[in-house]
């Protein structure tokens, strides 16, 4: 899992780590084991360092599978990681133009929550020259926070039950930090 965390600092003890105009802050980018959710790479930069921009320098095992929010949609950096055989299940950008091109049927019975399944390709010429390959879109429901949440993959032989699976404990950490911040 891929993700990055904001640490706020005294800016009079830390006057090298501005974030803004009075205060200072770190940020701590991080590529999570999957399975034990363990640090597997940190880089700490200062608070202002976009997440996909510390993400391209990050170096990311060949045959991995990363699972990230939508901080990190660059189409580029995604492509090369597809060339370089590692799968993603990434939240998708509202502001994503794609065309879709095959709808796959949703599961019966099970998995009520799957609202979409289908292969798309980026609409726009900059969107398909930086990822000229298909994707697979998945919209899921999310009964805790009452929204819809739409994912992509490289992967299009998964299911959507299991690209909604991948991402599940992702959605949940984000959810953790946000109440943790609030306390």
């Amino acid at each position: 899992m891929l993700d990055a965390i904001v640490n706020g600092l005294c800016l009079s003890l830390f006057n090298w780590a501005k974030y803004r105009q009075k205060k200072g802050a770190i940020e701590l980018h991080v590529l999570l084991d999957y399975d034990g959710c363990l640090p597997c790479y940190v880089n700490m930069t200062d608070g202002k360092l976009a997440d996909v921009r510390a993400a391209k320098l990050m170096p990311i095992p060949k045959d991995s599978v990363v699972v990230a929010d939508r901080a990190y949609i660059d189409f580029r950096m995604l492509y090369r990681w597809q060339k370089q055989n590692t799968d993603f299940a990434i939240r998708l950008k509202k502001n994503v133009k794609y065309i879709s091109k095959t709808e796959f049927a949703l599961p019966e019975d099970i998995d009520q929550h799957i609202l979409m399944d289908e292969s798309i390709i980026l609409e726009t010429p900059r969107g398909y020259n930086d990822y000229p390959k298909r994707l697979c879109r998945v919209a899921v429901w999310d009964d805790v926070n009452k929204k819809t949440i739409e994912l992509i993959t490289n992967q299009m032989s998964w299911t959507a039950t299991t690209i909604a699976k991948l991402y599940k404990p992702r959605w949940q950490k984000e959810t953790f930090f946000k109440a943790s911040s609030k306390s």
